[in-house]
């Protein structure tokens, strides 16, 4: 089976074409590939859902690049005022504000990782639609890597954007 068209299918899955399945329904050779498909296809759904109600709110993206920013300013200033440490009293880190960088960005993944995909489940069972999820024919590791996807990927573009602003602006 050609990659390429597997990664079509996904692709065309994600944007809810639903012939994907016609095209494979009677052929038994396209079975695992179909079935690599649907996994990842459930998984692209709940993630582009996610991702389509958190855009709907833009006030919390700009809150979250903003403290993030004032995070790394506040730190970046801390550090000047602390001056040089052993290295020994930081783990290995080269300066003060690179070992505070590397907590916030990790935490900030740790976060991610508890407690925004936590508060995402706790949110479908106020709204009623935990229920309706579970009941679609997925299994039970593709609706726990879609609740997953979504927060984990937007805190990794925010590690990403963060660690760019420590590196150029604040010369890590």
């Amino acid at each position: 089976m050609d990659p390429n068209v597997i990664i079509n299918r996904v692709l065309r899955l994600a944007r809810l074409d639903t012939t994907v399945f016609d095209e494979v329904r009677d052929d038994a050779q396209e079975l695992i590939p179909a079935l690599i498909v649907l996994g990842v296809s459930a998984l692209l759904a709940l993630a582009r859902r996610d991702f389509l109600i958190a855009a709907s709110y833009r006030l919390p993206f700009f809150a979250d690049v903003s403290w993030g920013v004032i995070d790394l300013v506040l730190f970046f200033f801390i550090s000047r005022v602390v001056g040089p440490v052993p290295a020994a009293d930081l783990q290995g880190a080269p300066s003060y504000f690179a070992f505070a960088v590397a907590g916030i960005l990790l935490s900030l993944m740790i976060g991610s990782a508890t407690g925004d995909i936590a508060g995402r489940i706790r949110d479908e069972q106020l709204t009623g639609t935990l229920e309706l999820l579970c009941a679609q024919p997925l299994r039970t590791w593709q609706l726990a890597a879609g609740y997953a996807a979504y927060p984990l990927i937007y805190a990794a573009v925010r590690v990403g954007v963060y660690l760019v602003i420590a590196v150029v602006a604040l010369d890590l």
